[in-house]
């Protein structure tokens, strides 16, 4: 799987519509699922893609297709449970950075990032059908405080930023009163991003766990 982890890498500077093609292949060859998850990835595999595709990412003077192509691969590797574990806080890292991004498409895509992310701390850590293992608990005891202290630092860079250019904004985009606006009723672009990730976040099982680690009371639940 190196050899083919390597050809993608090797592409990330080409066009969109190139690089998927060269994806697509590697989907078919690694029995990826949904350009998502490769569960037969073994760890070294994974911290390999994870490093690559990082390095990318976070280096400023990468041109943002390229970004965005690594952006795209990094998701694959998650299933590795290991490598997730370990690259956990440094893609809540990485998920703040493109957040902000000036790039629209990138800042898209890191909500794609994100719902993958959110997806497999639920896939590792609830049984959903019967009792949670020893090793679930583990990891909900890990992985759902650092994802809750992300929502609450989106919201309060959501907060600072509305309160540094409240001037510029419409009255559409600001809070009234308890009541943050949605992101379809937000037209600026860096609102509309950081109100997208509390949403990709927020639902029942989400306000659930912040009950559970003792972030909100049950007096504050709106579900």
């Amino acid at each position: 799987m190196r050899q083919s982890i390597e050809k993608v890498v090797q592409a990330f500077d080409l066009p969109m519509k190139d690089f998927t093609l060269i994806l697509k292949n590697f989907y078919k060859e690694n029995k990826a699922y949904s350009g998502r998850w490769a569960r037969d990835m073994n760890y070294e595999d994974a911290k390999y893609l994870y490093e690559k595709s990082s390095a990318v990412i976070l280096t400023e003077s990468t041109n943002d297709i390229a970004k965005y192509n690594a952006l795209r691969f990094i998701k694959i590797g998650l299933s590795e449970e290991k490598n997730f574990r370990e690259t956990f806080e440094k893609s809540m890292v990485i998920l703040l950075y493109v957040l902000l991004h000036n790039n629209g498409i990138l800042r898209n895509e890191a909500i794609h990032f994100l719902s993958a992310m959110s997806f497999e701390v639920v896939c590792t850590s609830d049984s959903w059908t019967k009792k949670n293992t020893k090793k679930q608990i583990e990891n909900k005891e890990y992985f759902y405080p650092i994802l809750i202290d992300f929502y609450f630092a989106l919201q309060s860079i959501d907060h600072k930023y509305e309160e540094a250019n409240k001037e510029n904004l419409e009255y559409s985009d600001l809070t009234k009163k308890e009541f943050m606006p949605y992101s379809w009723d937000t037209k600026d672009k860096y609102l509309k991003a950081l109100r997208r990730g509390m949403e990709e976040l927020e639902g029942p099982h989400f306000e659930k766990m912040m009950l559970e680690f003792g972030y909100i009371k049950e007096a504050d639940l709106q579900f």
